[in-house]
Parts: C-alpha cells; sequence; structure tokens
C-alpha cells in the first residue's frame, strides 16, 4: 500500500515534538511480511517500505494503533555503525494512500495529553 511515513525517532532517541515536526518524511509502498532473519535465526514480522532509492526495514513490528487513514508501526530498525549491526527502537507514524506533501501536521495523531 501506498503510505508516507513519519519516524518518531532518531538512532533509538525520540524526537521532541517540534523537531519532530521538521522530521524528514518518506513516501513509498509497505509492505508486512513474515520472513526468516538469519541474525536472529527465526522467522520475524518485517515491515519494509519501499521507495525508488531504498528500503527501510522495521523488524518485530506491530501496529501500536491504527485509525482512518493514519496508523504506527513500531519495531526495530538495523543499522551499520562502526563496522557493525546496531539496532534501534523506532515507530513509524503512517499517513495511508493520501498525499499531504510534507506537512507533518497532517500526519501526526490529534492528542489532548500531547505536550508542547
Amino acid at each position: 500500500m501506498k503510505v508516507t511515513i513519519l519516524p518518531t525517532r532518531c538512532e533509538g532517541v525520540a524526537y521532541e515534538r517540534g523537531e519532530l515536526k521538521r522530521a524528514p518524511c518518506t513516501e513509498g509502498d509497505l509492505q508486512i511480511v513474515d520472513t526468516r532473519e538469519n541474525n536472529l535465526n527465526r522467522i520475524v514480522k518485517v515491515a519494509k517500505l519501499t521507495t525508488p532509492y531504498s528500503i527501510k526495514q522495521l523488524l518485530e513490528v506491530h501496529i501500536v494503533w491504527m485509525n482512518d487513514n493514519k496508523m504506527c508501526l513500531s519495531g526495530f530498525e538495523r543499522v551499520m555503525k562502526d563496522g557493525h549491526v546496531v539496532d534501534y527502537a523506532q515507530s513509524w507514524v503512517c499517513l495511508i494512500d493520501e498525499h499531504q506533501g510534507r506537512d507533518n501536521d497532517n500526519i501526526l495523531p490529534i492528542r489532548e495529553n500531547w505536550q508542547h
């Protein structure tokens, strides 16, 4: 499915609300599949976001919330850092099947208890 994602963390550290509004969004095709993960030596659920330039993945993904045309996926992203494989906690807020441009306020959920 076509989505626009907004990652809520950078190397496992959550963006603050003001930073989140400026975080880069990525558009692409989202698939969630069970696949064999050789490093973990077992089957894991993986979210794959495919763009013309790259493939981003969330391992051990699960849906945190979903409404109308938005959902939040949470899991672990795997990156190479200093020659080592590192897993970081990550969540993607996904806007489903609509092009909203780069206005992150349209992607973020409306929450009355959100700290500004």
